[in-house]
């Protein structure tokens, strides 16, 4: 009797574990999945900026989107998580 009250304590504790690790899978790819969308977003408006500075030819907007585009990739990650992290 105690035997099977142990298997059926583990057996709960096993379940749990795997939920919460199938959880955690799910946050992060959800995550990884936001990050992307937001770097395109990123990329998106950047291109736009830039279309529209075509139009207009200001070689301070210029000068502004030569730099924004020039960011590293890793600051631009660090930056966008951390965006998303505060949303």
């Amino acid at each position: 009797m105690v035997t099977l009250k142990m298997i059926l304590k583990v057996r709960a504790a096993f379940d749990s574990i795997l939920f919460m690790q199938e959880r955690l899978k799910n946050r992060n790819e959800t995550r990884e999945a936001k990050l992307e969308i937001l770097d395109n977003s990123w990329n998106k408006l950047l291109g736009l900026i830039h279309a529209k500075n075509q139009e207009v030819a200001d070689q301070k907007t210029y000068d502004m989107i030569v730099a924004i585009g020039s960011v590293k990739v890793e600051i631009k990650k660090a930056a966008l998580e951390e965006y998303l992290r505060c949303a």
